[in-house]
């Protein structure tokens, strides 16, 4: 079996080359036959997969993090059913969160154990977010997610995190800049969905929509359900605001008072002032209108660790 590898350089200050040689190393070591692909501004993550599945790979491993894993399944599910189903996609995390992959385990695990879970690991089909908007051009557009959408606070941090970035030349920091910065803000938006038949209408700090832990604000979404869980975020003073974090970092954001959760298979918003809206940690332009979020529901093949014991009987 033959490799397509896409790696994302994490253009930092700090950054090297030391994880793609040690991939690189582990799959040389295994005799497995493999490709690399670089991926940089102008040859990016989607036009590699899709040049790598034009090539004959079936098996995707990304070296990146929840954006560059969001670029190769939106080229992924851009296939045909029947093409799908025979790509696999696996990630050797090198981001700066690594939400999803931190989700099956993958962010306590060694390169060396990645590349054993890409040779050996099992191979199960998850559930893929996307969503169905109209750009400020009137164009109809449509984006897949494999973690989460925000709209409002946490997505106004991802973009203020994007532009400091390129000064601070730290991801880490720029997030930590950026999050400081937004934080004392407190600002809320005017928003109005439907979920489950019911409607919900009033002002929120952020709205969080997860096929998976969503960095937190949605740690009880399973991307193999066929549901999203949704956590809106209500003003809170500064004092619930500390509360908040704290939550989040302890994986119990959704006992805070300030957060209602839903789960659904889908969501419309008819109305939304926020002009803020992030896709898997990446920006996307404003949605024009009303605009749906909804589930595909084992749409994609992704590789998970195996247990120890499945292992251990092979």
């Amino acid at each position: 079996m033959a490799y397509a590898i896409i790696y994302c350089p994490k253009h930092t200050i700090t950054s090297t080359s030391g994880i793609r040689k040690t991939v690189e190393k582990c799959f040389a070591a295994r005799k497995m036959e493999y490709k690399l692909f670089t991926a940089t501004k102008e040859n990016t993550v989607s036009g590699y997969t899709e040049e790598a599945i034009r090539e004959g790979y079936k098996t995707l491993v990304i070296i990146g993090g929840d954006r560059s894993l969001n670029q190769a399944a939106n080229a992924i599910m851009h296939l045909p059913e029947e093409e799908r189903r025979e790509v696999r996609l696996a990630v050797v995390p090198n981001g700066t969160i690594n939400s999803f992959s931190r989700y099956w385990g993958l962010c306590d695990k060694t390169v060396e154990d990645c590349v054993d879970y890409v040779e050996h690991g099992t191979v199960r089909r998850i559930d893929v977010g996307c969503i169905n908007y109209t750009n400020p051009e009137g164009e109809a557009c449509h984006r897949h997610f494999l973690n989460c959408i925000n709209i409002g606070l946490s997505a106004y941090i991802t973009r203020v995190r994007h532009n400091t970035r390129s000064i601070l030349w730290s991801r880490k920091l720029s997030f930590l800049v950026s999050t400081m910065i937004l934080i004392f803000q407190r600002s809320v938006y005017k928003m109005r969905f439907s979920l489950n038949h019911e409607d919900v209408d009033g002002s929120f700090m952020t709205v969080c929509i997860g096929n998976c832990t969503g960095y937190g604000q949605t740690p009880s979404a399973v991307p193999y359900n066929g549901m999203l869980d949704v956590s809106a975020v209500t003003i809170t003073p500064l004092s619930g605001m500390i509360m908040g974090f704290y939550l989040l970092l302890t994986g119990k954001f959704l006992k805070h008072k300030n957060v209602k959760p839903f789960r659904t298979r889908s969501v419309t918003f008819r109305e939304m002032n926020s002009k803020a809206v992030s896709v898997d940690g990446a920006m996307i332009n404003t949605p024009k209108g009303e605009f749906t979020i909804g589930i595909a529901h084992e749409a994609l093949n992704f590789i998970v660790p195996y247990r120890k014991q499945d292992r251990q009987n092979a």
